[in-house]
């Protein structure tokens, strides 16, 4: 009985041993910390150690393996690399183009210029005064006509003569008289030829309409070329402050002794090729200007501020000009009207066959108080003048076939033009946004080549290449951004009429 007590104690004191071994917090797999220090020998206890954050609170159970508590702490971010101090260039050649002798203030002022000065328009107004000068004399072939005329006769020698058996001398005795002579032609051929003048002016006032739509879309093209010149010349001055960064670049790595001649040889055949483009671009500016001021009729060179815009250039447009039909477009109107002209030249050689009239009456006051008045009428009919009227007839009818064919010509073309220039501006827009994504891509292309010449890892031919290809694309980006501009002026001019 002892040793089954025994054996039943040893099973008992077992199983609470591993009942109490069960119950045990698992360790952390985290290093084990290193002890802490002993307490000095004072006599006063020592203070309970502070829980490490995150750590579970005094007697409470420790937080398990994997918890939000127990993350691991975030890396501090490494500070930035030094960027590289920036490169510092100079050149005469980055010194801006000299500015116009005159600006224009605005699109209003242009249009003022253009009535006032530009020579196409000022022979268009004279040609409307020369066409009512011929609209006058046609007139005048249907009014009466009025002629005066005096006499004074005086003898200067002594003339003796006989009459009737006897000496008789002359008197020396001055004699005067006067006479005023009045004619009414009528002519059927005259009374048409006023219309036909009257006609003449009409087609004139059009043409000079045209005229003025054609000196403002040619204006504001000029104006367009005057600020894409100075847009390109300033491109270009940034693409020499990009190759004279990239010089002095080549320069320093050689002086480091990463670099080769090789390098800076190609960097400044860059920078000779970018003054290159400085000097030629400068000159189409200058020329620009001249041109604008050429259309002016003025010596003076006119800039154009940056201010300007394409909303001034269209409120001032349609202030001076209103939308029509391909119709009613001054163009074919004016040919219309020379169609009419050439129309009434037939008539006209037919109206030759035709006789005509003319009534004359002429008074006559003599020194001696006499009075003499007489009246005559003349009546003039063609028969024969050799065959000029039917040549006449024959140029006339050629006029009119000939008319008809400008008029088909000038209307299709007006039709094809407002049809190119509607659909330019889509184009326009277009090409611009496909420059500017290229633009884009130059760009980059150019950062990473300098990068990548910076490390080591590209070349110098790469890095002028790159710089050169993004020069070509900022002025191709500038030229198509001022081509949309362009196009809407000329798509708002192809359906106008500018009214004198």
């Amino acid at each position: 009985m002892r040793s089954v007590s025994q054996a039943l104690a040893a099973a008992l004191a077992l199983a609470c041993v591993t009942s109490l071994a069960l119950a045990q917090p698992v360790p952390s797999a985290s290093p084990p910390k290193a002890p802490a220090a002993a307490p000095p020998a004072t006599g006063r206890a020592a203070a309970p150690p502070t829980a490490p954050t995150g750590s579970a609170r005094p007697g409470a159970a420790p937080a398990p393996s994997g918890s939000a508590s127990a993350l691991p702490q975030l890396p501090e971010t490494p500070p930035e690399p030094p960027k590289p101090p920036k490169i510092e260039v100079d050149d005469p050649a980055l010194t801006p183009v000299p500015a116009a002798t005159k600006n224009i203030s605005g699109f209003q002022e242009v249009l003022t210029l253009i009535s006032n000065q530009s020579t196409a328009l000022r022979i268009a107004k004279l040609e409307i005064v020369r066409a009512e000068g011929q609209r006058r004399q046609a007139l005048a072939g249907v009014m009466p006509s009025m002629t005066g005329t005096g006499q004074v006769s005086v003898q200067l020698l002594d003339q003796t003569t006989t009459v009737a058996g006897q000496p008789f001398t002359a008197s020396k005795d001055p004699t005067a008289s006067l006479s005023l002579s009045v004619s009414q032609p009528f002519s059927a051929r005259a009374w048409y030829g006023i219309g036909t003048a009257d006609e003449v002016v009409t087609g004139t006032k059009l043409s000079a309409e045209d005229a003025r739509r054609t000196a403002i879309a040619t204006v504001a093209n000029a104006i367009v070329n005057v600020v894409t010149s100075e847009r390109i010349a300033e491109v270009n001055r940034v693409g020499l402050r990009s190759a004279l960064e990239r010089l002095e670049l080549t320069k320093r790595k050689k002086r480091l002794g990463s670099g080769t001649d090789l390098d800076v040889v190609r960097a400044e055949q860059d920078a000779t090729s970018a003054r290159g483009q400085i000097v030629a671009g400068d000159e189409s500016l200058r020329k620009a200007r001249e041109a604008l001021g050429q259309l002016f009729n003025s010596t003076d060179a006119y800039g154009v501020p940056a201010s300007i815009s394409l909303n001034d250039i269209e409120t001032a447009l349609k202030s001076a000009c209103h939308p029509e039909k391909i119709e009613n477009r001054t163009d074919v109107l004016a040919a219309k009207s020379d169609l009419k002209v050439a129309e009434r030249g037939v008539m006209d050689v037919k109206l030759q066959y035709a006789p005509s009239a003319q009534i004359s009456s002429t008074l006559s006051v003599f020194s001696d108080k006499s009075t003499s008045w007489s009246i005559s009428g003349v009546l003039t009919i063609p028969i024969w003048d050799g065959g000029s009227r039917y040549g006449a007839a024959k140029v006339a009818t050629t006029n009119v076939e000939e008319a008809k064919v400008k008029v088909e010509q000038t209307t299709v073309g007006a039709t094809i033009e407002s049809t190119q220039a509607q659909r330019a501006v889509t184009v326009a827009d277009q090409a611009r946004t496909i420059s500017e994504k290229a633009r884009d891509l130059a760009k980059e292309t150019a950062r990473l080549s300098q990068i990548a010449f910076e490390s080591g890892a590209g070349t110098s031919l790469d890095l002028v290449t790159s710089g050169q290809a993004l020069r070509q694309a900022e002025i191709d980006l500038a030229v198509k951004e001022l081509s949309v501009v362009q196009a809407k002026i000329a798509a708002l001019l192809a359906l106008s009429k500018c009214d004198l």
